[in-house]
């Protein structure tokens, strides 16, 4: 009974499509910023409907503010599209190492 349940394939399918527009419609051209899904784990079988989905990515960028705007703008994401499909999307996010500036 597909129609009773949650797919969070087609989901997180479509969470990894509206945050590939987070560079190209939020930071500036001058600017530079990656935001990359590199990991996506979900089912076990063809015929079965997974439980859960996890993706995970990096960002990268030259600047604070841009990358605080990024997690802003991820969670935002992960919200709406969480709100749009009535399900619970759990967000982390770990801040690495700041980026080498080498004069």
């Amino acid at each position: 009974m597909p129609h009773q349940t949650l797919d969070p394939i087609p989901i997180s399918s479509s969470l990894v499509a509206a945050i590939q527009t987070i560079v190209s419609r939020n930071v500036s051209p001058l600017d530079s910023a990656v935001v990359s899904i590199g990991k996506i784990e979900g089912g076990y079988s063809e015929n079965v409907i997974s439980d859960t989905v996890s993706l995970q990515g990096t960002v990268r960028t030259f600047t604070l503010e841009t990358q605080n705007l990024i997690k802003k703008r991820l969670s935002e994401i992960c919200q709406g599209i969480g709100q749009a499909f009535e399900v619970k999307i759990d967000f982390e996010y770990r801040v690495g190492y700041p980026p080498t500036i080498n004069t």
